[in-house]
């Protein structure tokens, strides 16, 4: 069920087990393709539109260490035989109102559409490979990379522009007129219709301030087709709820059904209300009833009203704040945190604390701009961004394609400039060229790994090295090294040289990705002080 040409999780990071007869049994990852299954074996989606609800738990083997449950409960619904906008508004409604009821009151549901996007790229007629490339690009927000990505697809203007805005197309209302202005693909033209009419819907509902829409939100299941849509709050670096049309699934069971629905994360958003201090710490003592037995029947009938009033195990506090209100800014130590607060202070944003050299503080603030700033290693800036400890990251291009964390990367900032290379003896080259078996030292396996295998499709031997990568081909360690190159006079000296070129690198700008949705004017805002800043100094 859980197959790639349902569309769902990829197979590495499924739970297997094998019974007696050799099959496969998987822990269920995602409880979508089960409901749908079940609809198709117990009711008619095609004479009659079908409600259901589950809550339970799922099951994905993520990369340890990175602080991401294994095991994580959801509570969703799904609708199923019903493919109108109405029902579309619907469930966008109940995200709402499950949000309100649970006490939350500052968080945005963020509204994408897939087909808008599949509709240039069926028209730019990329292939698939190019296709993946594209869509990771824009579901980073990386506005550069897909810059440079479609020039060299050669792209029409056109289309070159349209994917080039996609990543920055999120906010409200005026979002909507950006997408049409930006193509006549009729397809995705009909696609903006769309929510359009469930934003009209959603006035209805009374619920547009808490709707958003992002036209960069593309999923990693194939299974949606229509309208997809995240809710963020305070508290948490991951979307509390996701859901979207899946009008294809369906018949993959038999029986083909437009198709919505939403998950419900019940750890994160307890872990949000926690943050927000919406939950109440007190322990409230169990009332006890005496009667005599012919105050039996209003004895029953005070104790179902207490059960009744007392059926949530979870009471809210009135008027909790959210405590978020700065943003928070994690800079990598040494030469790119000093960089950085130079390109600031031409921005206009100064913090005279970190000016005290002699100071022992770790957090550093500007009251007035209500900003804080720490200073972090380098591979600790990223998880510091997923995570919600920072809104922004300053770090080099280098750790975030080392750590592979999921955040925003929004800017190049211009300075740091170097190279991720291939370095070795001038003997190295020929097996290199000829693919061969080769051991190669690198600090960044993680690049190494994806460079020889995805891209060159060469099997090599990675040894991970944290000193002077350099002595490893010198003493026979390794054929050769993945390294940041800068000017290469190291290499010179020890005669090695480039041999091939992996990426360019540079200091980037970060963005927690519920962060880019709650403070998406003030960070925005800050992204154009800084391009206006690097474009004076072009």
């Amino acid at each position: 069920m859980f197959s790639r040409e349902v569309g769902t999780i990829p197979s590495k990071e499924l739970y297997k087990f094998f019974d007696r007869e050799g099959n496969t049994l998987v822990l269920r990852p995602d409880f979508t393709p089960s409901v749908s299954r079940a609809c198709a074996t117990y009711f008619s989606p095609d004479k009659e539109p079908v409600s259901l609800c589950y809550t339970g738990n799922t099951f994905i083997n993520n990369t340890s260490y990175r602080g991401h449950l294994k095991e994580t409960t959801q509570m969703g619904v799904e609708r199923i035989g019903d493919e109108s906008a109405d029902a579309d508004a619907e469930l966008l409604a109940m995200t709402v109102e499950c949000l309100l009821a649970a006490g939350l009151t500052e968080f945005q549901v963020s509204v994408g559409q897939v087909d808008y996007f599949k509709s240039l790229l069926k028209e730019a007629e990329l292939g698939p490979e190019a296709e993946e490339r594209l869509r990771v690009l824009i579901s980073q927000k990386n506005s550069f990379g897909v810059e440079e990505f479609v020039e060299e697809q050669k792209l029409k203007d056109s289309m070159q522009k349209a994917f080039i805005e996609i990543p920055q197309m999120f906010g409200s209302e005026e979002v909507l007129k950006k997408a049409r202005s930006l193509t006549n693909n009729a397809c995705a033209l009909e696609a903006v219709s769309r929510l359009e009419e469930i934003y009209e819907i959603m006035k209805n509902y009374g619920y547009e301030k808490y709707i958003s829409f992002d036209f960069g939100m593309l999923s990693k299941y194939q299974y949606y087709t229509g309208i997809i849509f995240q809710a963020y709050t305070y508290g948490t670096g991951e979307p509390m709820i996701k859901g979207g049309r899946y009008n294809g699934l369906m018949k993959h069971f038999g029986k083909p059904a437009a198709s919505i629905g939403f998950a419900l994360e019940v750890d994160n958003l307890l872990l949000a209300l926690s943050s927000q201090k919406l939950i109440s710490e007190k322990e409230e003592k169990p009332e006890v009833i005496e009667y005599e037995p012919q105050n039996r029947t209003e004895a029953i009938k005070e104790a179902q009203k207490l059960r009744a009033e007392q059926m949530c195990g979870i009471t809210f506090e009135k008027g909790g704040q959210i405590s978020m209100r700065y943003l928070t800014v994690a800079l990598t130590k040494g030469r790119l945190a000093n960089k950085t607060m130079e390109m600031f202070e031409k921005a206009g944003i100064t913090c005279e604390e970190m000016k005290d050299k002699d100071s022992r503080k770790l957090i550093f603030t500007n009251e007035e701009l209500k900003m804080k700033f720490f200073l972090a290693k380098g591979p600790d800036v990223p998880t510091y961004v997923e995570y919600g400890a920072a809104d922004i990251g300053i770090v080099g291009k280098d750790t975030i394609l080392e750590e592979g964390r999921k955040l925003y990367e929004v800017m190049d900032l211009g300075f740091g400039k170097c190279k991720m290379c291939v370095c070795g003896p001038e003997s190295a080259r020929e097996v290199l060229e000829n693919n061969q078996l080769i051991r190669v030292a690198t600090k960044y396996p993680n690049i190494a790994k994806d460079y020889f295998f995805n891209r060159k499709h060469q099997t090599v031997d990675l040894i991970k090295l944290n000193g002077s990568i350099e002595l490893a081909p010198i003493v026979g360690l390794s054929e050769v090294i993945v390294d940041i190159v800068e000017t290469g006079s190291t290499l010179k000296e020890n005669g090695l040289k480039v041999l091939e070129e992996v990426c360019p690198l540079s200091a980037r700008m970060v963005v927690n990705q519920v962060s880019m949705k709650m403070e998406n004017e003030r960070i925005r805002k800050l992204i154009e002080d800084l391009r206006r800043v690097l474009q004076e100094e072009m």
